[in-house]
């Protein structure tokens, strides 16, 4: 008899202190940019996961901003669609110089190149062995690449 009381003081004393606890919100919805953006807790900016974007609200109006790691990911897409598009052109036997214009992505960037190569001397081991040379310069935004290159083929 005495456990049933204690349990029944046990209990109540749980559903008291569960009614009065104050609910917490973990995760506020931000709907003022759209679908998919949450509040930074402590803050009134609206974050967005999918794409790292950070907006918010201020005297001179909506500042749209991203955090440090979106920064980083775009760049490294960028320079990953630059390297895309540097892709030399392809010389065949008795071809000296060649031009190449190439367009390269990766991830949600897009970049364009320009590359060129020429051959710098044929014939260096008797009848065989040729030397090329190659670079290349490509943009996407505000960055760009290039690179640079030999051959030695026999």
């Amino acid at each position: 008899m005495k456990i049933l009381s204690v349990l029944a003081v046990f209990a109540g004393f749980l559903h008291f202190t569960n009614q009065s606890a104050a609910q917490v919100e973990y995760v506020r919805v931000c709907d003022t940019y759209g679908v998919g953006f949450f509040y930074l807790p402590g803050t009134e900016k609206c974050y967005r996961p999918a794409d790292g974007q950070i907006r918010y609200e201020t005297a001179d109006g909506t500042v749209v901003t991203e955090t440090a790691l979106a920064a980083r990911v775009r760049d490294v897409e960028s320079d990953a669609a630059i390297s895309n598009a540097l892709e030399d052109p392809d010389l065949v036997q008795g071809e000296r110089f060649g031009v190449r214009v190439n367009w390269g992505a990766a991830g949600s960037q897009n970049a364009a190149g320009i590359t060129g190569s020429v051959v710098l001397g044929e014939n260096l081991f008797g009848e065989t062995g040729r030397l090329t040379g190659s670079g290349g310069i490509g943009f996407t935004g505000g960055r760009a690449g290039g690179r640079a290159g030999m051959q030695l083929t026999w």
